[in-house]
């Protein structure tokens, strides 16, 4: 519940490749800690991938090239 609800304020403010590697890195982290039998279950196992849909660049308005 606490994972969900952290991952769920984060999807507010980063993309979901960043959330994507958190969770990676986090999953793992705890995928030892039930190997190594200090707690029984991950929580992260719950969360699912988030989507990487990538925006691509758009090509600046001549009014923003002036600018730059």
């Amino acid at each position: 519940q606490v994972v969900r609800l952290f991952f769920s304020d984060l999807e507010k403010k980063i993309q979901g490749k960043t959330l994507n590697n958190y969770r990676t890195f986090l999953k793992q982290a705890f995928n030892y800690f039930v190997e190594q039998e200090l707690i029984r279950k991950n929580p992260f196992s719950v969360i699912k991938k988030y989507s990487q849909s990538c925006q691509s660049a758009r090509p600046l308005p001549e009014h923003e090239r002036i600018m730059v």
